[in-house]
């Protein structure tokens, strides 16, 4: 089984950082520490101090090593410069009135069986104080690893290509009927009548009925109540309660013209719609389509023991979103943190082919971690009372929304398009063409022919 085999290109010494001072980049020209180890590399120092007599961070020193996410900026030659993790760090050093010493764990490289993720962060935790990245705090991993408050959203989506269907030509023609929903257009037919019917009974010998008959006057009646929603015509009331009912009416109308005429303009140009070929995962399962997921990765775990029938697929997070764009998978699961970035860059989503569909696949958010305690028998280091003291700063930057500022400002950095939805597509012409018109120009065409048919028959 082979996925990310993750490379961690390391500092030979470490750069102090100051409380609230900017993240330093590896310096150029140091020797490149790899993992997992090769055989006759230089022994990794241990790093970690003892927390035992520590009651607060101000005047300590945290070592950590930070996993190179999505978000991260780096330079040429791959050595951070910036990025969300860093960010972090820095805001609760200056809270907390702490240093903390950092190497990134440069993901560039493939992973196997043999060397799986876990084994990853539990070497960094065996020599570094804490691991900063979007490790899952699954119910294993727990067991050996305790985690911190939890820092990103790793939570596995299933990413789709969507396409677009082009509106037909029956809605575009009949698009001036959409400001209002069916039952309310037969409600105001309703309106129409039943006005019509009550004002012939208040007002049997007003001057706009007289010379009629009986037939004729309802018919009549029913007429003034639809021209004067469309201004064509008026009732001329003279009893009061006459006046009061075409009051009423009256304000009824304004109301209703006011509503349709403020949504018309936006709605006669109907859009097309955006719709994917696979609508779950268990669909996939059923269907027999081939579902990407990144090797070696807790997803690929996740996915198999939730759907043990699904033709998974299992690929390098080198290669991204690529195997669904070239139609060799229906699709994809991976980390929400992952398709953040990815989802606003043209490499990985042009012309906003993908999406994700449903809800994540699984609560899995990504936290900070050290070695438990129960890994540390001789109650040597005490990181549960450091990850309990950085816990409750993350906390605090949680809820004043520093965290989730900085993890937006972290993945659209990485955006070189805007966002989908956004934007109005390529092409698109505000002016209303013949086809939006087509519909009004229809409904006077036919009631032109039936006046025509009227006058005909009376001549």
């Amino acid at each position: 089984m082979t996925a990310l085999f993750i490379a961690l290109t390391l500092s030979g010494l470490y750069t102090g950082c100051s409380a609230g001072s900017a993240f330093t980049p590896f310096k150029p020209g140091l020797p490149e520490v790899t993992w997992p180890r090769p055989a006759d590399a230089p022994v990794e120092p241990d790093r970690r101090h003892s927390w035992c007599h520590v009651s607060a961070l101000k005047g300590q020193t945290v070592s950590c090593l930070i996993d190179q996410d999505v978000g991260t900026v780096v330079d040429h030659a791959g050595y951070v410069k910036a990025g969300y993790y860093a960010k972090l760090m820095d805001e609760a050093a200056r809270r907390g009135g702490f240093q903390w010493h950092s190497k990134s764990a440069l993901l560039n490289a493939t992973l196997s069986g043999e060397h799986t993720f876990d084994d990853m962060i539990d070497w960094a935790s065996s020599h570094y104080d804490i691991f900063l990245g979007a490790a899952a705090a699954t119910q294993k991993r727990r067991h050996v690893f305790r985690f911190g408050f939890p820092l990103t959203p790793g939570n596995p989506v299933f990413i789709v290509p969507f396409h677009r269907e082009g509106a037909s030509l029956l809605s575009q023609i009949f698009a001036f009927l959409s400001p209002f929903k069916a039952p309310v257009w037969l409600a105001i037919l309703v309106l129409f009548i039943s006005t019509g019917v009550f004002y012939r009974w208040l007002e049997p010998d007003s001057e706009d009925l007289s010379g009629h008959t009986p037939s004729e006057a309802l018919g009549q009646s029913v007429f003034l109540a639809m021209g004067s929603f469309t201004g064509g015509a008026g009732f001329a009331p003279s009893t009061p309660a006459g006046r009061v009912l075409v009051l009423g009416w009256t304000f009824t109308i304004l109301l209703l013209t006011s509503a349709y005429t403020a949504n018309l303009a936006s709605l006669l140009v109907v859009k097309g719609s955006q719709s994917a070929d696979v609508k779950s995962l268990a669909e996939a399962a059923r269907r027999g389509v081939k579902v990407c997921v990144p090797e070696g990765t807790i997803y690929h775990q996740v996915v198999m023991a939730r759907l043990p029938g699904l033709r998974v697929v299992p690929i390098s997070r080198a290669l991204q979103t690529q195997p669904v764009l070239d139609g060799t998978c229906a699709g994809m699961v991976e980390g929400e943190d992952f398709w953040d970035v990815w989802r606003g860059q043209s490499a990985t989503n042009a012309r906003c082919k993908l999406g994700v569909v449903g809800t994540p696949i699984l609560r899995m958010d990504g936290s900070f971690l050290a070695l438990s305690s129960t890994r540390d028998p001789a109650n040597q280091y005490c990181t549960d009372k450091l990850m309990d003291l950085l816990s409750s700063l993350f906390q605090g930057m949680y809820q004043d929304n520093f965290v989730a500022d900085a993890y937006e400002d972290s993945y659209k950095a990485r955006w070189d398009m805007a966002e989908c939805g956004t934007e109005k597509e390529a092409g698109e012409d505000p002016a209303l063409g013949l086809v939006h018109m087509m519909g009004i120009f229809c409904v006077y065409f036919a009631v032109a022919v039936v006046a025509a048919a009227c006058h005909t028959n009376r001549s």
